[in-house]
């Protein structure tokens, strides 16, 4: 049986306060200059514009999946999260980790309206981008579990490479949506800039973090900017916080490192680790200052 995943934004907003969401989240300018980190990162994502000025002489390697017969998806999305990761320092849209490398592997197509993605060909996406070694993988997209995409995860997982995911956009009852949902994954909410939890997040006990997600200013179109809201743009907050770490430490283990940030993160909710916020909010104000008490994690959830 396929299965098909969308990815997980909504351009209806809910109204933020003037609390930049960066800083909400310990993404000072002052830490990503202090990290001078150059990771590789591995994206799954729909398409984008490379000669947009935030993406424009970034190192970004493209490889397109999408089976040729289908329409081309759309770049908005793809747009916005490669540029919140890897985003020109100078531009109107600087990424949390300017210089680091970043494979994007673009498996969505057109599908009426919305970008979709059969799990076969996210598959193969994971296949290519994980062949370039990354040293961590981001999947900003939802939908039901599969079990040849449950299998594949854990492949990258013993390979050591931590895979993180948008926990989605399906209310407070909805199901578990996937590849989030799977132990495999680190899964990632989004809340306000007054730490309220995204009206349209996914919950459960598969919930790892959470980090801004609520009309977050992306690069969008050829040249501008828009604001998001979606579990889709948390996620590179806590990608590019294991990127860091991996890069410091090449050797660390996936709970070793995961252990680190919830150790650090903002505890929101219920005390200690729930199904709305995770660990809490993550922070990345400590990244670069060395390592920080961790705490041990079950070994699956």
């Amino acid at each position: 049986m396929n299965s098909y995943y969308t990815t997980q934004t909504l351009q209806g907003c809910e109204r933020a306060s003037d609390c930049d969401y960066r800083h909400l989240a310990g993404w000072s300018m002052d830490v990503t200059g202090a990290c001078m980190a150059s990771p590789r990162i591995g994206l799954v994502e729909t398409h984008l514009e490379p000669k947009h000025p935030a993406l424009l002489g970034q190192k970004i390697e493209i490889i397109d999946v999408k089976p040729a017969e289908r329409p081309r998806s759309g770049s908005s999305h793809g747009t916005g999260i490669a540029a919140l990761l890897v985003g020109a320092r100078e531009s109107k849209a600087p990424g949390l980790l300017p210089d680091a490398e970043l494979i994007v592997a673009t498996p969505f197509y057109r599908a009426g309206n919305a970008d979709r993605a059969e799990a076969a060909d996210i598959i193969r996406a994971i296949d290519a981008v994980v062949a370039r070694q990354p040293d961590v993988l981001s999947l900003s997209l939802a939908g039901p579990p599969n079990a040849a995409l449950a299998r594949v995860l854990e492949t990258v997982r013993a390979r050591g490479i931590p895979v993180v995911a948008a926990a989605g956009n399906g209310g407070a009852k909805s199901k578990p949506l996937y590849p989030a949902a799977y132990d495999t994954t680190i899964a990632v909410t989004a809340v306000t800039a007054k730490l309220n939890i995204f009206r349209r997040a996914s919950r459960g006990d598969h919930v790892d973090f959470a980090a801004p997600g609520v009309e977050i200013a992306v690069a969008d179109g050829k040249n501008g900017l828009a604001k998001r809201s979606g579990t889709s743009f948390a996620v590179p907050f806590v990608t590019a916080s294991l990127a860091v770490l991996r890069a410091q430490q090449p050797a660390r283990t996936i709970d070793d490192m995961v252990g680190e940030l919830a150790a650090s993160a903002k505890d929101l909710g219920e005390p200690g680790k729930d199904s709305t916020f995770g660990w809490g909010l993550a922070d990345a104000s400590r990244l670069c200052a060395g390592p920080a008490e961790q705490l041990l994690l079950p070994v699956s959830r």
